[in-house]
């Protein structure tokens, strides 16, 4: 990709929601107050007295925002592909694995 988010501003996409478990429990859409995305790109991370504090999230990691900040003027295509485009601060979980 040859788009790269600036600042703190972290490129995200959406994971499809798994409708049934491994033992074959079948999930109920809409509850889930969290999504699960996939870090795309991030950007440099934030300026604080000329020093660069970079950003916790790398590509790669899976994480959770709240679903409520998933508003329509995050979203961004990118070569026929939707993308979330928000700031770090906004992810309420990683995951370390």
């Amino acid at each position: 990709m040859t788009w790269k988010p600036i600042g703190t501003q972290v490129l995200v996409k959406r994971q499809d929601k798994q409708e049934t478990t491994k033992n074959g429990i079948i999930m109920m859409r809409g509850l889930d107050e969290y999504v699960t995305c996939e870090v795309i790109a991030v950007g440099n991370g934030s300026i604080v007295n000329g020093e660069v504090i970079p950003l916790t999230v790398t590509s790669g990691q899976q994480v959770k925002i709240y679903s409520g900040n998933l508003s329509d003027h995050k979203k961004v295509t990118i070569d026929d592909v939707e993308y979330i485009l928000l700031h770090e601060s906004e992810i309420g979980l990683v995951n370390q694995q």
